[in-house]
């Protein structure tokens, strides 16, 4: 939010607006791809996520090294996006695949992806037109950036409130003993 009043308000804010934002789309996508590969556990889907990554890392780095440095990156956050409602789509696969009785939406890294997805998805058309609207028609459907943004960060939230319970219940339970020790009979 600061970083954004700069951008708008300020002369050097508006001149390093396309250096902060397609480096940031680069070290976004880098680590969103790192997460995803951290919770694989399907070595095709490791290797697919790994040369997918790496070519569009490769053109997105390419793209912002030749872009003209004046407005918004409307072709990396597209390509940005498609590839990570793509990897979403695939962790979702992958999971409903394993037979394991775990209910997914009871894990932390469901929610995760689902806000990623969601954000990805509802502003993946506003990033297409960015380049292609005027300022003030910019401005005003940005507000689907704002609150795609609200609701990606409030699902978010729910990851790490589930993360924290269930890291108190695994420490609840090496807290108790593994033995009843109650119905054992004291000695006279």
């Amino acid at each position: 939010m600061v970083l954004g009043l700069v951008q708008k308000y300020t002369t050097l804010g508006k001149q390093i607006y396309f250096l902060t934002t397609g480096l940031f789309t680069i070290f976004e996508f880098a680590m969103f791809v790192t997460f995803y590969f951290l919770n694989s556990t399907n070595t095709i889907i490791k290797r697919l996520y790994v040369l997918t990554s790496v070519a569009v890392l490769l053109f997105l780095i390419y793209n912002f090294l030749r872009s003209d440095n004046k407005n918004f990156d409307s072709i990396s956050a597209s390509i940005e996006s498609i590839t990570l409602i793509v990897f979403s789509v695939i962790y979702f696969f992958e999971q409903i695949s394993k037979p394991e009785p775990t209910i997914i939406y009871s894990t932390p890294t469901f929610w995760i992806v689902l806000a990623i997805l969601l954000y990805m998805s509802s502003t993946l058309f506003l990033f297409i037109m960015a380049n292609n609207l005027p300022q003030n028609l910019r401005d005003k459907y940005w507000t689907i950036n704002k609150v795609s943004n609200l609701i990606s960060s409030l699902i978010i939230c729910i990851a790490f409130v589930l993360n924290r319970k269930t890291n108190l219940e695994a420490n609840s339970s090496l807290e108790k003993p593994s033995f009843d020790y109650s119905n054992i009979p004291e000695k006279p």
